[in-house]
């Protein structure tokens, strides 16, 4: 592990490299169609829905295999039921991603991209002295 003061140096150093940059991106224009954070949270849970629903189809049908071919064999019978679970809880929480998208969302619409990466550098130090 690093030194406190070696810590404490590198993260002063980068911050004094990275300022620079961020208040000369501030002129910066997106080229991109996703402005805000809420954007691509929606995008990337959208393709996630796109992708996790004919998913969870497929589970759900094999789900149900397991249960009609575990025909009174009960480990057979147990695996069924661990699996009716975890598809359940799947089911779950990608019907749920809509609504966690929106409340995150929520919260970081209002930052910008230079708070937003003060926030991510706060993290990052909290996570590096956390364990020192």
């Amino acid at each position: 592990m690093f030194p406190r003061a070696l810590m404490l140096t590198f993260s002063l150093g980068l911050v004094w490299i990275v300022f620079p940059i961020v208040v000369d991106a501030a002129g910066f224009q997106n080229p991109l169609v996703l402005k805000f954070v809420r954007d691509i949270l929606k995008g990337f849970i959208l393709s996630v829905i796109y992708v996790g629903t004919p998913a969870l189809a497929v589970f759900i049908a094999w789900t149900g295999f397991l249960f009609v071919s575990a025909t009174g064999n009960p480990e057979g019978l147990s695996k069924a039921k661990k699996m009716a679970v975890k598809v359940t809880l799947g089911g779950l929480l990608l019907l749920s991603l809509w609504a966690i998208v929106n409340i995150v969302g929520s919260t970081l619409a209002g930052l910008s991209a230079a708070s937003l990466l003060i926030v991510l550098s706060g993290f990052l130090l909290y996570v590096l002295y956390k364990k020192g």
